[in-house]
Parts: C-alpha cells; structure tokens; sequence
C-alpha cells in the first residue's frame, strides 16, 4: 500500500484515543531499519520536484481525491475548549489542498475570517474555482512552509489553525523550521489542531524496501512522500517552537476498504497546542 487510496473508497469506525503507538515486533523493527534507503540522488531529485509532484497530484484527481473533513461542528469545539467560537476568530487551514476543511468550517462559523494555503499551485486554483462557485469569502495563497521569506495574507495573525496530513509531506530536516515558520502565523494564545501519520501505521508497514528514502520517511507511487510520527516528535517540535502542549495522543481505527473489503489497523497522531 504505497499508493493514497481515495478516501470514497474507504470507511472507518470512529478512531480510540490512546497514549500508546502501535505495538510492533522487535523483528519488524528490524526488518525496517535494515531497509536500504534510495540513493542521494533520488533523496535530492524527490525534494527538488516535491512541488510539481503535488501539483501533479492535484492536476490528476483535482477535487475529487480527498473528501471534505466532515469531523463534526460539536468535535472541533469539544477539542478547542478554549475557544469562544462565537467571536470573529481568524482561522487558516495550513497546507489545506483544495479546502478539505477550509469548506466545512465555514459553513459551521460563517461569521468567522478564512484563509488557507498550500504548497500546490493547483490545489489552491481548485479551492479558489470551488469557493467562487459556492460564493464564500476565503483568502488563499502559495506558500512554502519550509521557505516562507514573508508571511502571508499582509502579516494578518491566526486564532485557530489547523494542520492535518501536512508536515509528514515534508523533509524530516525541515519539520523544525515548518512548525516555527506556522507559530509565526499564530497569537499569542492562539490554538493549532494537528493531525498526522503515526509510526508503525499499516500504510507505513506496506511499502516496499526500494521506497525508503530514510527511517519512516517513503516515496509512494506517485513521488509523493510520507513520514511517519512518534508522539514525543510532534510534541518536541511545537514545544520548540514556542507552543504550549494541551493534548497529544495516538488514535487508532480500524479501515475498511470498499472495494476490497480488507479491514486494517491505522493509526494516527492528534494533537492541539497553544502559542505561549
């Protein structure tokens, strides 16, 4: 399973909050790190065209590929607990695609400023063509979270945002600069809700031996790329960035895929941190 599969091909039961990762033999550990990584060559060629991949990516399946994240109005406020969600907040979507959840927070908080970007020129065409035609306000950019020389949308600062599947798309070396470039996007005070692949996640345990570019970091089928966390990272990399830990666990969930009715273990990280 080194490819995405598209989420309308999949069904899940609602994911079991946990302070433990998946538990996995000494000799799949093993098997892993023994793994040769791709050659420097292929390490530089996939960081080089990371962008064009995306834009690929995006150019193929449009809008069409991920589903809106209809978690639910009543779950974003009963894990933001300290938000008053009815003032005008300011809330971005960081590496938000074509709007995933861009598109339902806004229609749960209109009365609420939206902006959203990504690395994707196209991703953010498609989001721009879709909000045109649902008449709703959003500002949109192209931004490199990794290389983010001025802040977008004239230094305007976020209340809430959200980070979902985004830095495992990214370089380990840059995770760092990634969430300190995002922490200067957010107030003092201000909420991020991350979300984001889990080491030892079936995902990660199916790819082939050739597509280990380094220790839980792959390249799918389509040049993509995956990282795969531990909790103590995500925690290390916000808290190093001036954000505070107000929750951080590993969620587990059984998927079923339609098509081929296999029903498998995932695993992912969900975490919120405060800027302090």
């Amino acid at each position: 399973m080194d490819n995405l599969v598209p989420s309308s091909e999949l069904s899940s039961k609602k994911p079991i909050p946990s302070e433990e990762g998946v538990k996995v033999d000494e000799s799949e550990i093993e098997r892993l790190s023994n793994q040769p990584c791709l050659t420097e060559p292929w390490v530089k060629k996939l960081e080089f065209e990371a962008q064009k991949n995306w834009d690929k990516f995006y150019k193929r399946n449009n809008d069409k590929f991920f589903k809106d994240r209809h978690w639910g109005k009543e779950e974003i406020i009963s894990i933001c607990k300290d938000i008053n969600f009815d003032k005008k907040l300011n809330y971005l979507e960081a590496g938000c695609g074509v709007g995933n959840m861009l598109f339902p927070m806004m229609d749960w908080f209109k009365h609420w400023n939206f902006y959203g970007f990504d690395f994707s020129k196209n991703a953010i065409q498609i989001l721009q063509e879709r909000a045109k035609e649902e008449n709703v306000p959003v500002q949109t950019d192209v931004v490199d979270l990794t290389n983010m020389e001025t802040p977008p949308f004239n230094g305007e600062l976020m209340d809430l945002a959200t980070l979902i599947f985004v830095l495992s798309a990214i370089s380990p070396e840059k995770h760092g600069l990634a969430v300190q470039n995002l922490g200067k996007l957010i107030k003092t005070g201000g909420t991020v809700v991350f979300r984001d692949y889990a080491a030892y996640d079936h995902a990660m345990m199916r790819f082939k031996k050739e597509n280990k570019i380094s220790e839980r970091f792959y390249k799918r089928a389509d040049w993509t790329r995956a990282y795969y966390f531990f909790k103590e990272e995500i925690e290390q990399l916000f808290t190093s960035a001036g954000f505070e830990i107000v929750n951080c666990l590993y969620y587990h969930s059984i998927t079923e895929n339609k098509q081929t009715n296999l029903k498998v273990n995932r695993v992912f990280l969900q975490a919120i941190f405060k800027k302090i």
